[in-house]
């Protein structure tokens, strides 16, 4: 977890009531809350707002709630704003609203995030303002806002939340999708009011979809590529050579997974459906799915063809096809079900070992899916949701990973030996990792690294506390370093993954966990992170703490959620290299 995800990462612990009337508190008047639109609304008096939010901010959950303010709100205290909460059918970053509201001229006031976890809340916000232009809702017509961006810039010291939209973008195939009851004419649907600065806003995003500050992504290819995956549909390829590309799809959809064969084709995929393909010498080509679709996997074969695992109805279908072809055949070759396991092309269950469960009445859901390489093996991850209260699924429900081999011949073997209790295996430079994924019930909010060892083939703990006090006893609880007293161990939080430049010696970027002292360093490890010594050394940026682990033979470092600078040291730390520039827009 990157130190900027931990940043938006806000959970307040109050009770309930005081979080209501705070609620009312944070707005200048009442609001009226507006469920999505289904077939029975009645629109008599309402017109229907529909607006898409994209979360390229990096912050942990997606915006539930879409607010606007009708002019003249203050003329009368009668007057309130309405508040559209989101489709609970959409998954991913991103955020669609369609809801059913009074005629009227309005302007955006904000977008938010807002979950209850019992007695705990999460908030945040982003601001619109009537800088992003009036519109007016008219009985029995759509009124189709198109897409806005939420991200976080920081001036100085301050991080502040920016709120955008792309003019000239419509939602028509995200309501013939969700909302198909809906009409939607293109001669008679609303729009944005003219004010003639659409120039200078389609110029801000082409700015911020160029400057990605967030890579959520990563992948590192057989030829020594390392591709990430920014927001906005940006790809950032950092060569063998040390060189930086950067490429721009046609998508403002989140991207989940990159695969690049031997010749250098490029396959990519993400959420709504995004799939792109790219010849080593050609143009992008856009092969995307449906926009209920997410891609979580694509992987090459040894052919020409490619297969692409996606979520669709809650459930996992991998396709077989060659992404070359002008016109490309997708054939159904597996699908997974929760509570139901593999079936093959022709419905046929699989024998893979998995206990399925016994208690149809608890509802399951695939909530994701990913390819993961483990000793030289392929592993497909599937995480199964169960709902919660009152069997209806929750964005806070527990998750369950289940970890398959997979052949090339595509047999399928549940195991749990090398899953134990591991959410997800990952590269760090010269070893794998196993990541215990911190829930939304974790009480630390922090995931737990372990180090797989080859020799017992097992995973171990990887300690999370510096030694103060080198070659002291392990009784003592204290020393003095240069006059100062000082304990024997000091507690901290990964800022991000460590990185292995041999078996045993590795990096970290970290944060101590007593408040007062969070202050972030750089430690290293000779023995597998069983113990850590803090690095006498500076970090090249006040933001730039995040490493990336994948390139093991120097310590990298980004600037996550600030900048797209990277630096690198050759030396431990003790001097750094700025290797690319992110550009100011």
């Amino acid at each position: 977890m990157s130190k900027y995800s931990q940043f938006c990462k806000v959970f307040f612990v109050l009770p309930l009531a005081f979080a209501a009337l705070l609620l009312t508190a944070c707005v200048p008047s009442a609001v009226n809350m507006m469920p999505p639109v289904t077939s029975q609304t009645p629109l008599t008096t309402d017109g229907i707002v529909v607006a898409r939010v994209i979360n390229a901010g990096g912050s942990l959950l997606p915006f539930n709630q879409f607010t606007i303010t009708p002019k003249g709100l203050n003329e009368s205290a009668a007057n309130k704003s309405p508040r559209l909460t989101s489709l609970p059918e959409v998954s991913g970053s991103s955020s669609l609203f369609i809801s059913a509201v009074p005629a009227g001229e309005y302007s955006v006031d904000s977008v938010r995030a807002f979950y209850v976890i019992g007695e705990s809340f999460y908030s945040l916000w982003g601001s619109g303002g009537v800088d992003l232009g009036v519109f007016n809702v008219v009985p029995g017509k759509i009124t189709d806002l198109g897409t806005f961006i939420y991200y976080r810039k920081v001036d100085g010291d301050k991080y502040s939340d920016r709120l955008i939209r792309i003019p000239q973008t419509d939602n028509r195939m995200f309501i013939q999708t969700y909302r198909p009851f809906l009409k939607y004419d293109t001669a008679a649907v609303q729009t944005w009011v003219d004010d003639g600065s659409d120039t200078e806003r389609f110029s801000n995003y082409v700015a911020l979809a160029q400057n990605p500050t967030l890579f959520s992504k990563r992948y590192l290819s057989a030829s020594g590529s390392l591709f990430l995956l920014g927001k906005l549909g940006s790809i950032l390829e950092r060569t063998p050579t040390g060189d930086w590309n950067q490429e721009m799809l046609e998508t403002n959809s989140d991207l989940n997974t990159i695969a690049q064969n031997a010749r250098g084709d490029l396959l990519v995929g993400g959420e709504q459906g995004a799939l792109f393909y790219k010849a080593r010498a050609g143009q992008w080509q856009d092969l995307s799915l449906s926009v209920d679709t997410e891609i979580g996997a694509v992987q090459w074969l040894s052919s020409d063809d490619a297969m692409v695992y996606s979520i669709q109805n809650e459930a996992v279908t991998v396709w077989r096809g060659n992404p070359a072809l002008a016109k490309v055949n997708w054939t159904k070759q597996l699908s997974y079900i929760a509570n139901q396991g593999w079936r093959d092309a022709n419905g046929q269950v699989l024998a893979t070992g998995e206990v399925q469960a016994t208690n149809s009445k608890s509802k399951s859901r695939v909530k994701n899916v990913r390819l993961e390489n483990f000793l030289g093996a392929d592993y497909v991850r599937i995480g199964v949701q169960r709902a919660g209260f009152d069997n209806q699924f929750d964005i806070f429900d527990t998750v369950d990973q289940k970890l398959f081999s997979i052949t090339a011949n595509q047999q399928l073997t549940y195991t749990t030996a090398v899953a134990n209790n591991i959410d997800r295996i990952i590269p760090a430079g010269n070893v794998s990792l196993g990541v215990d994924v911190a829930g939304f019930w974790s009480w630390t909010g922090k995931d737990a690294y372990h180090r797989y060892d080859a020799e017992s083939k097992q995973w171990i703990d990887i300690k999370t506390s510096v030694t103060n006090c080198p070659g002291v006893k392990a009784s003592v609880k204290s020393c003095k370093i240069n006059g100062k007293t000082m304990r024997r161990t000091s507690g901290f939080d990964f800022i991000s993954t460590p990185v292995f430049v041999s078996p045993l010696k590795g990096f970290a970027s970290v944060r101590p966990t007593l408040v007062g002292e969070r202050t972030p360093y750089l430690a290293i490890t000779s023995d597998g992170g069983q113990s850590w010594m803090k690095l006498a050394a500076e970090y090249p940026g006040k933001y730039c703490t995040d490493m990336v682990p994948e390139v093991s033979d120097r310590i990298m470092l980004y600037c996550g959620g600030v900048s797209g600078d990277f630096y690198e040291s050759l030396d431990e730390g003790k001097t750094w290299r700025h290797v690319r520039q992110h550009q100011i827009f």
